[in-house]
């Protein structure tokens, strides 16, 4: 059912600090949505409906959409060509277009000079 009467995505909160970034696509499988959006702590995500929104806070908000995810039909879950943006304070989404516009400068160099691995990706921050 929509959310709050208004909303068509599945939304989950305390996103990064607990880690939840791995249960978000299986979620939106299990209950036919295409779009979650998981809000960090001491953030907010300013939504109006089917207008821009924007976030404003201390930490981030990602927005996964499935609608072009294949999902092949397993008894475990896998899923290819799901679409996950990271915005954080004065960046925006659009629902209707699902485009993100930024307020920050484009990196112009590599952060890293090498490969990073992490063995937690799915832990929290």
């Amino acid at each position: 059912m929509k959310g709050f009467n208004f909303v068509n995505w599945f939304a989950d909160t305390h996103f990064h600090a607990r880690g939840r970034l791995g249960r978000l696509p299986p979620i939106l499988k299990d209950i036919k949505l295409a779009l979650g959006v998981g809000i960090d702590e001491k953030t907010a995500f300013l939504y109006e409906e089917n207008k821009v929104s924007q976030v404003i806070g201390y930490n981030g908000v990602t927005i996964v959409d499935m609608e072009k995810a294949f999902l092949p039909p397993q008894s475990y879950f896998t899923a290819n060509n799901i679409r996950v943006h990271y915005l954080t304070a004065g960046d925006s989404y659009d629902f209707s277009t699902k485009k993100v516009a930024s307020c920050k400068e484009a990196i112009s160099s590599p952060y890293y000079s090498g490969p990073t691995d992490s063995s937690a990706i799915l832990s929290s921050y």
